[in-house]
């Protein structure tokens, strides 16, 4: 139905529309939109509690979604960019899906309402994956008191088995960031746009404290090693993340002017607003509780001494006390 291009437009033709005088850099800046398609596969990690054997089934998960999201993307790209038909005039518009499915269909109904349901179905699966995995992510750091009101997010539903609380906490985090879009276009994409920095620096911390301590400090992985490999890959992964970093701080479009404030990134604000409240929380009360007054790491987990186990807490305040003298 839809006009189609030949492979040169898809593979050879370069377009640099976005202000910046240099190719590379542009180049690396389409890894902006690019890169959501491969986000999120450490979202299984925040419930490998809920996984059976998950020292062998969540890495593996990992990798063969990240295979499946990277292929998928890949196809979805090369689709459309074939069948995009006059894509100047669909890129202006403010939902090119939706501008692309009605002049493709020449329809309002059969595009614009075919395009709307698709997407809705796509994000209802994206909030429900999201949600699963940032309930856990609060319900866990709720045990370790890292949050006010810990006590209330940390409760475990006897009946569902989930931690309804956290979840329904998350879910009125979501509607309230969703609600910003009604007021102003702008705000929420750069809320969307901060996320995104925060989740690549997200990935990048642990590694980097691996990188500097060394791999020996990470626990057994008898069915996923990266082996010899280890070090050459955290160190590409952390130059990697550094990269989109960067991307994600800059501004899709240059020069910004007042007429064009709508292009400025203001994910750097977000990032500020995140480190500043958090960290305020953190000095004048979080670092006196988190962990302190409860370590679920250490309380979910036990160790054999003398043939006999006790948990990791008992087993860190025995090592810790007083030694017997030495003869």
């Amino acid at each position: 139905m839809a006009p189609k291009h030949d492979a040169k437009l898809i593979f050879t033709d370069f377009m640099n529309n976005t202000g910046y005088t240099s190719n590379g850099w542009v180049f690396c800046m389409a890894f902006y939109n690019s890169m959501y398609g491969l986000v999120g596969t450490d979202g299984l990690m925040h419930l490998v509690e809920e996984m059976k054997n998950p020292s062998k089934n969540a890495p593996r998960t990992m990798i063969y979604s990240m295979i499946f999201c990277g292929v998928m993307s890949w196809l979805a790209a090369v689709l459309m960019i074939w069948t995009a038909g006059n894509w100047n005039v669909y890129i202006p518009s403010p939902q090119p899906y939706m501008s692309w499915w009605m002049g493709v269909t020449g329809s309002l109904y059969s595009g614009g309402l075919f395009c709307a349901l698709v997407m809705i179905g796509i994000n209802f699966f994206v909030i429900v994956g999201t949600n699963s995995a940032g309930s856990r992510i609060v319900w866990s750091m709720a045990r370790d008191k890292a949050f006010p009101y810990s006590e209330y997010l940390a409760y475990v539903s006897p009946r569902l088995g989930i931690p309804l609380r956290a979840l329904g906490f998350v879910v009125v985090i979501d509607l309230l960031l969703g609600l910003i879009v009604l007021g102003s276009d702008l705000a929420f994409q750069s809320i969307i746009s901060g996320g995104g920095l925060m989740l690549q620096v997200s990935y990048l911390v642990p590694v980097i404290v691996v990188l500097i301590r060394g791999r020996k400090i990470l626990p057994p992985r008898p069915h996923f090693d990266l082996g010899r490999w280890g070090y050459l890959i955290n160190v590409l992964s952390v130059c990697w993340s550094l990269l989109i970093c960067v991307v994600y701080l800059c501004p899709l479009y240059v020069p910004i002017t007042i007429p064009t404030i709508a292009n400025m990134n203001w994910s750097c604000l977000i990032v500020g607003a995140t480190i500043i409240f958090p960290g305020a929380y953190w000095i004048y009360g979080a670092r006196f509780r988190y962990i302190k007054e409860h370590n679920s790491v250490m309380e979910d987990n036990s160790v054999i001494i003398d043939g006999i186990a006790i948990g990791g807490t008992e087993a860190i305040r025995r090592n810790d006390g007083p030694q017997p003298p030495r003869t």
